[in-house]
């Protein structure tokens, strides 16, 4: 297969360089191979001088050019823009102090945390916001954010015109527009610096000369494929020092001697290849005008093949015959050569050494130290007294029970996952409008309208619940303006309507409706405070205790989790709330759509189990405060959904006992 081709190759040349070998020569036209045997030798400190290159298209300093021309078609889809801000090339840096934090700000704050996926005026309307409603969001930030913004508006002024018409357009008007906008983002400028881009300068300076000839009319998009094959069309070589292994092409090799010869990757699609596509000219009008047709040049490498077989006393050839465990066809010429071989000799040019080196399973092992590494242990990390936090949530108590290694990093050292930015509703979002919609419905909001004040009765339940449906299409209006695939979520909530509003007519019989969405706060002891937001909290109609109630759109807790204390969110709530005498989960998302209660504690359990989370969680903290170690011990349900098991390293020390 194509790992073992590449291992196959790593093992030749490290060989023939012991032999003494000094001019050795690496066909191939494939990119990727190349890449991963490079990373093989340079391993083993064997460096490849490369001089089949690749193409521009591929090099940094033309990918920025691709992204400022997605950030134009995609009205500035947060993704590409980030690119273009990130890049190197771009020269706005040396005008903004701040101008890595800030872009942090931007990426992480407002894209991710606001969920904003692009047009720049809705950008800087939710920085405005966002400035307004956080007084710590330094005012600076804003105004230089707002600057750079502007900046990227006002230069894509003129792509977006060209763009925005959907009307051909003259290629030297897109190019010269193209590097306009380029030059004043001072992408030019830097291109002066790169050797990359002191290719590209060339590439745009010979399309300039080639438009004083013809200047055809295009539309937009096959204006970018004329600039994509442009690109693609030109190779780049890096610098490189010279080696006793060198990498090249078919055509590169020609009239040259070699010690020795590796022809890698022999495979139909690269020999002997197939015709380039060009949207100007066919093989059959290429003939008929007299220019170059895939016919000659076939015969062409065939020629070049040939001679590079009597370059060298010693070829190796290599392919991959094998992908996903199916066989593959390999060039027709190897197919030639073996078929030949085996006539003339009665024999195979199958080789033994290098097929017996792959099985060994062996690899290079550099290491500047005498001794083997210790074993890894498991990761028991202690938590310096200023780093450990002085109030916790129900969240980070849950954190800490599962795995105090994954408090450690999330809480302690307050690490964050990467987060993702998506144009879909996830099951979180969907959760949290459940929650918005049902405050709403029981407690009003100045936006979406007021609550069902009366009591839900057998007579008025039909109007109770056309009520909540008008919330909800309300709650949700924004989602299906931005994706119509959000109506099945709604779709979804709308479905268990009836049935939340049958347990509410059965519940409000002994309660009463009181608060929703209650941020708590409340003391353990002198050093530690619990906080949490509850979802909702319920009168008794009898003796005014408080059922405090949280509601779950996915998988809630198990009866027995809750009672053994493994899952503490109920008990924490109910620290915070000592009126409370029940405390339980509200599952109002099923497959049944059935809304019911799920986990509950109540009673006697409920003070019991308080008593003892209370005692745990404050002797936890004791030792924290004393520097024990927080030890990664998560089970294997923690550990799938855990943002951090690579620091942790406890599947290592696992597999290594």
């Amino acid at each position: 297969d194509e790992e073992q081709q590449i291992r196959a190759i790593d093992y030749f040349v490290r060989d023939k360089i012991l032999q003494g070998k000094s001019h050795i020569a690496v066909i191939s036209e494939d990119r990727k191979l190349s890449r991963r045997l490079r990373a093989l030798l340079e391993r083993a400190n064997v460096q490849l001088q490369d001089k089949a290159g690749w193409s521009l298209a591929t090099t940094q300093a033309a990918t920025i050019i691709e992204r400022w021309l997605e950030c134009i078609e995609q009205d500035f889809s947060a993704y590409p823009l980030l690119d273009v801000l990130k890049s190197p090339f771009i020269d706005i840096a040396h005008k903004n102090v701040d101008y890595k934090q800030n872009i942090y700000r931007f990426e992480h704050d407002l894209i991710f945390h606001e969920n904003v996926s692009s047009n720049i005026g809705t950008y800087k309307k939710q920085l405005k916001k966002r400035l307004q409603r956080l007084e710590h969001w330094p005012q600076n930030a804003y105004n230089e954010l707002i600057e750079i913004l502007n900046h990227i508006d006002k230069n894509a002024a003129g792509l977006s015109a060209l763009h925005s018409k959907d009307k051909k357009i003259q290629l030297s008007q897109f190019l010269n527009t193209l590097l306009d906008s380029l030059a004043k983002l001072g992408i030019i400028q830097n291109y002066q610096n790169d050797d990359a881009g002191l290719v590209l300068l060339k590439t745009f300076d010979s399309l300039k000369q080639s438009l004083n000839y013809s200047d055809p009319t295009l539309s937009w998009q096959d204006c970018r494929v004329w600039l994509g094959m442009a690109l693609e069309a030109q190779n780049f070589t890096p610098p490189t020092n010279n080696s006793n292994v060198t990498l090249m092409t078919l055509e590169q090799a020609t009239y040259q001697h070699f010690d020795c010869v590796i022809i890698a990757a022999a495979e139909s699609q690269h020999f002997p290849g197939s015709a380039k596509t060009s949207p100007f000219f066919n093989q059959a009008v290429r003939a008929s005008l007299g220019l170059t047709t895939w016919e000659t040049q076939r015969e062409q490498r065939h020629e070049f093949f040939n001679r590079l077989l009597l370059s060298s006393p010693e070829i190796l050839l290599t392919a991959c015959n094998e992908e996903k465990g199916e066989q593959i066809p390999v060039s027709p010429w190897l197919e030639l050569l073996t078929s030949f071989y085996q006539l003339a000799f009665d024999n195979t040019l199958e080789n033994k050494t290098l097929h017996k080196l792959l099985q060994s399973n062996s690899e290079v092992f550099t290491s500047d130290e005498k001794q083997l590494p210790t074993p890894s242990q498991p990761a028991t990390s202690a938590l310096p007294n200023e780093l450990v936090p002085e109030k916790i949530s129900a969240s980070s108590h849950q954190r800490l029970i599962n795995c105090p290694y994954l408090y450690f990093a999330a809480d302690g050292l307050r690490l964050k996952a990467l987060e993702e930015l998506s144009d879909e509703l996830k099951k979180s979002d969907y959760g949290e409008r459940i929650h918005l919609i049902l405050q709403i419905f029981h407690n009003g909001h100045d936006k979406y309208g007021d609550a069902f004040d009366a009591d839900i009765t057998a007579d008025n339940r039909h109007a109770a619940e056309a009520h909540l449906r008008k919330i909800s299409e309300k709650v949700f209006f924004a989602d299906l303006d931005e994706n119509v695939l959000h109506n099945s979520w709604l779709h979804r909530w709308k479905k268990h309507i009836p049935a939340y509003i049958n347990w509410q007519l059965q519940h409000q019989q002994d309660w009463r409706f009181y608060q929703s969405e209650q941020q708590l706060e409340c003391e353990l002891d002198a050093s530690l405070k619990i906080y949490g937001r509850l979802d909702r909290i319920d009168i008794n109609k009898v003796d005014n205790s408080h059922a405090i109630i949280d509601y779950k759109t996915g998988r809630t807790a198990r009866q027995q989790d809750v009672d053994n204390g493994e899952n503490v969110q109920l008990s924490t709530y109910a620290l915070l709330d000592n009126d409370a005498s029940e405390v339980s989960y509200l599952s109002v998302d099923s497959s049944y759509q059935k809304v019911e209660t799920k986990s509950f504690l109540a009673g006697d359990n409920l003070q019991e189990n308080r008593e003892l989370n209370k005692q745990r969680l404050t002797e936890l903290f004791k030792q924290i405060k004393e520097n024990a170690e927080l030890p990664a011990w998560g089970d294997d349900a923690v550990c799938n959904y855990c943002d951090f098991s690579g620091l942790c390293r406890k599947d290592e020390v696992v597999n290594s006992e």
